[in-house]
């Protein structure tokens, strides 16, 4: 299972964008990337990003603004996140397809 905030960088004088992610079991038939315009430039100063995970839902917020909910359905069967998950952080370069 997984959830991602994903940066996918800029081109400058354009505006950041980010994409999030959602897979349970792994299943990618379901909580695909959806990608968002960043509204400030996340290099200029500190946000909080954070993910509100319930049996229910899952909302994705950046500072306390909901970017994201995906509400748990019964055809979602497993596809729903459900098992224990760790955090991590990486940065890799997708200069080729994400700017």
């Amino acid at each position: 299972d997984e959830m991602d905030f994903e940066f996918l960088g800029n081109v400058e004088g354009k505006p950041w964008r980010f994409q999030t992610n959602l897979y349970g079991n792994g299943s990618t038939s379901r909580g695909r990337e959806e990608r968002y315009r960043l509204w400030f430039d996340p290099s200029k100063e500190f946000h909080r990003y954070s993910i509100l995970w319930t049996p229910d839902n899952i909302i994705f917020y950046i500072d306390e603004v909901p970017i994201r909910e995906v509400v748990r359905r019964e055809e979602m069967g497993g596809d729903f996140p459900s098992k224990p998950m760790s955090l991590y952080a990486t940065i890799w370069n997708g200069d080729d397809w994400a700017t």
